[in-house]
C-alpha cells in the first residue's frame, strides 16, 4: 500500500477484514474504529470520511491484482497463465 501511513494501511486492512466478515453495511466510521480500538475523530485524523477509504481499499486491491498478473508472467499457454492468475485471485478473494 505505497502512498499510504503506517496507520492509514492499518485502516485499510481492517476495512477489508470487516467487510468481508460483516459485508459492506456494517462499514462504519463507527464500527472501524471499534474495530481499531480507537476513536472516530482518529480514523478522520487519516481519511476524511468513508468515501476516501474505499479509494484506498480500491488502490491496494487494484495493485494487488496487477501484481499477481505480472506474477504469472509470459511462460506457458495463454490458457495456462490464465488459470494461474484466476487460481491466485481466488485464492486472494
Amino acid at each position: 500500500m505505497a502512498g499510504l501511513t503506517r496507520r492509514q494501511q492499518q485502516i485499510v486492512s481492517v476495512s477489508i477484514e470487516l467487510i468481508s466478515r460483516k459485508g459492506i453495511q456494517e462499514l462504519t466510521i463507527r464500527n472501524l474504529a471499534r474495530e481499531l480500538g480507537i476513536t472516530e475523530p482518529a480514523i478522520y485524523r487519516h481519511f476524511a470520511g468513508k468515501t476516501e477509504i474505499l479509494a484506498a481499499m480500491l488502490e491496494y486491491l487494484h495493485s494487488d491484482i496487477v501484481a499477481m498478473f505480472e506474477h504469472v508472467g509470459t511462460e506457458g499457454s495463454a490458457l495456462s497463465r490464465l488459470e494461474s492468475y484466476y487460481r491466485m485471485l481466488l485464492e486472494r478473494l
